[in-house]
């Protein structure tokens, strides 16, 4: 009989821990499965999803400031070709645009009045001269007769003064010839120097008076001119400044300013200046034509540029956000120079730098960021 209390008290021990096998399992798992819920969730509220950003290298290379205006090509030494007597244009053997050496003739008047004029003073100095010889003539005759005494002194010095009255009537009426000839001579006008003809003001067969311009002259060397603001000229331009000349089929030249105008022409106060171009740089281009012109009146040589939309104003300060390791940090800089969407920066900016573009404000530094790559000048 004790054995057998000894057997069931052993029996009910052993029964007892094995029922409590199974509820220090299951209070372990529900432990685990509270652990790893609480696990989830704090994994959950740390893994936030990053912001999605545009990223873009900054730039490094060399910048201008350029001042732009359009001018327009002339040759260096323009001359107008004035008509310098009444008559008709008989000739422009020249058309626009057509080369001409020196001395050839660039146009002709007709002036048959002159013409006549000249025809009728020949024949009156010739029939004077003619009346001059009988008279000068009769007056040494006189001159003989009065050493004889055979005529009166008076009549002697009446010949002698006919004589040199018509000698100076025909001398004035020679004098005035030459001028008509001189005259005629101005119907033709030549080239003072090789260049070429760069614009008709008249057409032959058009009546002209003096003064009128029948064209334009100019020599083969070419200018741009360009009016500037008295503004921009306080910015820098003046005499040589780097140029750069672009046309409409996307060529350019680099030159220098040549010359400004000392005093403003018109109410807007503009300052004619000249920049050389020289033919063989820019081509299809002729007097009169458009040019593009830039003025650089600053240069920086090896600095960082990033897109404008890549910098935060707040307050009196600008900043950008540069990328690394998935992170974006704010960077104190100042600015530059703007040029097609670009601006130059200073401040401490590492080489190789990423910057973020476009939707700045919501940005702080320190952020994890997923950075979506831009290349080449798409923002």
């Amino acid at each position: 009989m004790g054995n057998l209390g000894k057997i069931n008290k052993e029996t009910a021990m052993k029964n007892g821990k094995t029922r409590t096998i199974p509820i220090l399992i299951s209070l372990f798992l529900l432990s685990t499965l509270a652990f790893l819920s609480c696990s989830t969730e704090k994994t959950e509220i740390v893994r936030e999803t990053p912001v999605a950003v545009k990223i873009i290298d900054v730039r490094k290379g060399d910048a201008s400031e350029k001042i732009r205006y359009i001018g327009s090509v002339h040759s260096e030494n323009e001359i107008r070709i004035l008509a310098r007597i009444n008559g008709n244009i008989l000739a422009l053997p020249f058309k626009e645009g057509m080369s001409v050496k020196k001395g050839a003739v660039l146009s002709k008047i007709s002036a048959p009045e002159t013409g006549a004029r000249i025809s009728k003073m020949k024949e009156e100095i010739a029939k004077a001269q003619k009346e001059s010889e009988f008279i000068c003539d009769q007056a040494e005759a006189d001159e003989r007769l009065f050493e004889k005494n055979a005529v009166p002194s008076i009549r002697a010095e009446t010949s002698k003064k006919n004589c040199e009255n018509s000698k100076l009537s025909i001398n004035s009426a020679t004098s005035s010839l030459d001028e008509l000839e001189i005259m005629s001579s101005k119907t033709v006008e030549s080239a003072p120097f090789s260049g070429t003809v760069l614009k008709w003001f008249s057409n032959p067969g058009e009546n002209i008076m003096p003064g009128f311009p029948i064209l334009l002259f100019g020599d083969d060397s070419y200018i741009v001119k360009v009016f500037v603001h008295e503004k921009d000229i306080s910015k820098g331009i003046k005499k040589g400044l780097k140029v750069i000349l672009e046309n409409n089929e996307d060529q350019s030249a680099e030159s220098a300013v040549s010359f400004v105008s000392p005093i403003s022409a018109g109410p807007g106060r503009m300052y004619e200046t000249h920049i050389p171009l020289k033919k063989d740089l820019l081509q299809n281009f002729s007097h009169g034509h458009s040019i593009n012109v830039s003025f650089i009146v600053s240069e920086k040589k090896n600095s960082f540029s990033v897109p404008s939309n890549s910098v935060l104003k707040d307050g009196e300060s600008e900043y950008i956000f540069l990328f690394e390791d998935e992170k974006i940090e704010k960077r104190k800089i100042v600015l530059g120079i703007s040029e097609k969407g670009w601006v130059t920066i200073d401040g401490d900016i590492p080489e190789n730098s990423k910057v973020v573009v476009g939707n700045l404000e919501a940005l702080s530094s320190g952020m994890t960021v997923y950075p979506v790559f831009l290349k080449g000048e798409k923002l």
